[in-house]
């Protein structure tokens, strides 16, 4: 069953985001590079709260799983 799902999918997205289709929904713009620079604005305070709290998420995703499996081995080490 979701083999079929997957596969009814995939010819929506091959159906839908043919090229001549796209055009029509996103017409041509030259392309400028200027508008599409990357900064890190270290004054905003947003910006460096998402960066704070990635950070924070990593850590505690990394912590987590380091005590996961320390605890998998200790019980490993029990049963022999």
């Amino acid at each position: 069953m979701l083999l079929v799902l997957g596969l009814a999918d995939l010819y929506q997205n091959y159906y839908y985001w043919m090229v001549a289709r796209v055009h029509n929904a996103f017409p041509f713009k030259p392309f400028n590079p200027d508008q599409w620079t990357l900064t890190n604005d270290m004054t905003s305070r947003i910006y460096l709260d998402y960066i704070l709290f990635g950070a924070v998420g990593t850590l505690v995703t990394f912590i987590f799983l380091a005590f996961m499996v320390r605890r998998e081995n200790r019980a490993k080490k029990q049963k022999l």
